[in-house]
């Protein structure tokens, strides 16, 4: 029986290890994936920017750590294993804080904000109407929008011919709902990816512990026999 708790109690801490390792490269590689996909749109400003690196570096760490008690436990080194799992404890608290926070900014008024941020960019502005189809951030019914060159198809803009809200061969709806409809995917992705990266890694820190204090009873174990 107890051979047989051992043993289910190593392939847990191997599966649930194997998990955040591969959790941690696939976020990693999301964030990447996010980063180049959205760039050509002209959605990523310096603050996105700077969100993506903080995941891409959390997740470089979250494999790190996940390799360092894989090898801690097959080198049957109890104290690397406290060490490590003493390490992680910190930066799943850190992760759990980056989920809720980005639970937050997937509501519609925080990432509303975000992407009226970007819209407020003159740079911006240009490259997200001509890449979505969109006129301003409310559309051309809003006072305030200022019918550009980019507000106009780019059959238009290739021929030279004038555009106008009166002669109606503008783009006509609002740039905010579009980016917002357009990012709430990506978000949402992450945010799932992160949700079970962070669930099997706290379950990964207990099992390091456990492990830990079995390799301590098998060291006794061997030395009274």
């Amino acid at each position: 029986d107890l051979e047989k708790m051992t043993f289910c109690l190593s392939a847990c801490f191997y599966i649930n290890t194997a998990i955040v390792m591969l959790g941690g490269v696939g976020l990693a590689g999301f964030c990447v994936l996010m980063l180049r996909s959205l760039s050509p749109f002209g959605v990523v400003d310096n603050t996105m920017t700077s969100y993506i690196v903080v995941g891409i570096v959390a997740s470089i760490f979250t494999f790190l750590i996940a390799l360092a008690i894989l090898a801690g436990y097959l080198s049957k080194s109890r104290c690397m294993l406290y060490f490590v799992a003493i390490i992680a404890l910190p930066i799943w608290v850190f992760q759990v804080s980056a989920l809720v926070w980005m639970g937050t900014q997937a509501t519609g008024t925080q990432l509303g904000q975000h992407t009226g941020h970007a819209i407020q960019n003159e740079y911006f502005l240009d490259k997200i109407q001509k890449n979505f189809e969109c006129c301003g951030a409310n559309g051309i019914t809003d006072p305030e929008t200022k019918v550009t060159a980019t507000c106009c198809p780019a059959q238009l803009q290739d021929t030279g011919e004038k555009c106008s809200a009166e002669k109606n061969n503008v783009f006509t709806e609002g740039c905010e709902k579009k980016l917002y409809q357009f990012l709430i995917p990506f978000y949402n992705v992450t945010i799932s990816i992160l949700f079970i990266v962070c669930l099997v890694q706290i379950l990964t820190i207990v099992l390091t512990c456990v492990m830990a204090r079995a390799l301590k009873e098998e060291t006794y174990q061997k030395l009274r026999d």
